[in-house]
This record gives C-alpha cells, structure tokens and sequence, in this order.
C-alpha cells in the first residue's frame, strides 16, 4: 500500500507542478481596458403608455476601465463610460434628430476565474459596481445641439448599479481580448417627459443591456 501510494505521488506530482505554474495569476497587476458595444434599453416608462423600448432605439456604448487584482483572481476597477441613443421615428420632431446621450462613472468589484482553470483558452469573469450616470437629451444630435427648455430635468445625475460576466483570451502574455455583458440599472430623480408625451410623476427605473468587446493591457507590478 505504501509503495503504491509512493508511486502514486509520484506520477501526479509533475502535473500538480504544471498546473500550478500554468494559472493564470493576476495579483498585482494592473489592467488598462477599453471597452466597445451596443446601448439595448429594456425598462422604463416615460407615460402610461410610452415605454423606454418603443422611445428609444439601440445605440452605442464606449467606456475605459482602469483595474488592480488584489488577489490571483479578486480586483478592483473603476470605469467611465458614454454613449447614445436615438429616438424612435414616430418620437422625432419634424426635421430634428434628438438624442439620449449617458454619461457613468462606477467602482466594480472584478473576479476572474482564470487561475482555477488549467490552461484555459479563455478565462472568464463576473463584475458589479455601483456608481453616478447622468444623462441628456439633445434635441438635434451632437453638432450645435441644445436642451429643450421642456427637458431641463433630463440633464440629471442618478445613482445606479451594473453587473456583467464575460470571457478574456491572452492574445499575448500581457494582452488580451474579450466580451462582456453588462446590465446598468439607474434610478432617475425625475421623469418629466418631451413636449409630445404625457407627463409622468413617476420614479420609474431605467435599465438597459449593453454587449461590448474589451480589449486590455496588463501591467506587473511586481
């Protein structure tokens, strides 16, 4: 019994080895990432009968992502992202084109779970955070454009929270490519609506998906 437990050791040592040495081990490095995608809105309502979905059409979402990995697999990531929506055809003022415009800024605890996996091709990851998004509204796209006076109360800032999971490839040892989905939700503080839709005193929360490509560039610090 001995002997067998000896040579069992033996043969499973240099694959514990292995896979040690081949974790993907994170701690104390820094992640500079940009990230690119789609603004799909999925809930709020402007009236009782105007809904974020038929007044909003999919845009885009642009963001930078500074991170720092605590541990082999836990970091800390600050983000800031912008981007835009278009309002639906049946929404838009004769010969205008009105935008939604996002600004959010948010702290994300990260966890990667690539040094769990032996030789992953990919390494995949959840994240949450919580932060400040602020938003407008332009009443003709971003060239010389103006907030209506009956839209003050669109150029607010609100509290909100994220989540997202996705998967990153080392495209090179200090480099990699990925995709992340993110859920936003914010909480505006008031929802006062254009001039062609009913007023609502409602506090309704705003949400919306956003699928992006992150690219990132780790840097050691140790």
């Amino acid at each position: 019994m001995i002997k067998f437990i000896l040579a069992l050791i033996i043969t499973i040592t240099p694959y514990l080895v292995n896979a040690q040495v081949s974790k993907t081990d994170l701690r104390g490095k820094i992640g500079i990432s940009l990230y690119g995608g789609g603004n799909i809105p999925t809930n709020g309502n402007y009236s009782s009968s105007v809904k974020t979905t038929d007044f909003l059409n999919v845009g885009s979402q642009f963001g930078v992502g500074v991170s720092y990995f605590i541990t082999k697999g836990f970091g800390i990531e600050g983000t800031i992202y912008a981007g835009y929506n278009h309002y639906s055809s049946k929404y838009k003022p004769a010969g205008k084109e009105p935008m939604w415009v996002n600004l959010s800024t948010s702290i994300n605890a990260i966890y990667n779970f690539g040094h769990l996996l032996r030789k992953p091709v990919v390494s995949p990851f959840v994240r949450i955070g919580a932060g400040s998004y602020q938003w407008e509204h332009f009443e003709d796209g971003l060239i010389n454009a103006d907030i209506t006076t009956n839209n003050n109360n669109h150029d607010v800032k609100s509290f909100g929270f994220n989540v997202g999971v996705g998967a990153e490839y080392f495209a090179a040892k200090k480099f990699t490519i990925g995709l992340i989905l993110d859920y936003n939700v914010y909480f505006p503080k008031h929802e006062d609506q254009l001039s062609n839709v009913s007023t609502s005193d409602n506090r309704t929360t705003h949400g919306f998906f956003s699928p992006q490509i992150k690219l990132t560039y780790y840097i050691p610090t140790r």
